[in-house]
């Protein structure tokens, strides 16, 4: 009896030892997939600091050549101007700032305006549902123009089809 007692401590050892290094394992896998994912963050925030930058650039010299046109552009020149600098600002920021400084810093205008980011949000969703609400429609109105070339108007009530037999009103 003493002989099977000590057989299932030791694979009890043993399986504890499995599970440690399965467990290991699986943290060795998450730290690694955390740091590509940030690596990659990094770069795509990265380059699109340098587009916004090189986008901003673009917009100062045609703001610059609308001035040259004429006297009545020097509006232009200004608003273009302005657009410009906010973006090298946002152009920079992207370029040097990490993932883990932009999550902190969306962390504090969340604290800061919570009223402005649930505006924000509540604007975004207004916008995505008008958007799926025109696109249902055009797809509607397509749906029905195509039928209709085809013969006569048939409408969603008028021709119906259950499990591949036609039934027409």
């Amino acid at each position: 009896m003493s002989t099977m007692g000590a057989g299932t401590t030791g694979g009890q050892e043993q399986g504890g030892g499995i599970t440690e290094t399965v467990s290991e394992q699986a943290t060795k896998a998450k730290d690694k997939g955390r740091r590509e994912l940030r690596d990659q963050l990094d770069d795509r925030t990265t380059q699109l600091g340098q587009q916004a930058r090189s986008l901003a650039e673009t917009l100062r010299r045609s703001g610059v050549e609308a001035q040259a046109h004429g006297p009545d552009e020097m509006g232009v020149e200004q608003i273009t101007g302005g657009v410009a600098d906010r973006l090298e600002r946002a152009g920079g920021y992207l370029e040097r700032a990490n993932g883990d400084e932009m999550l902190r810093d969306a962390e504090q205008l969340v604290r800061a305006r919570p009223w402005v980011v649930a505006g924000a949000a509540a604007g975004a969703g207004i916008l995505a549902s008008r958007v799926f609400k025109a696109s249902s429609e055009r797809r509607y109105d397509d749906s029905t123009n195509v039928s209709r070339t085809a013969g006569a108007p048939v409408t969603p009530s008028a021709s119906r089809s259950y499990e591949g037999v036609s039934v027409g009103a």
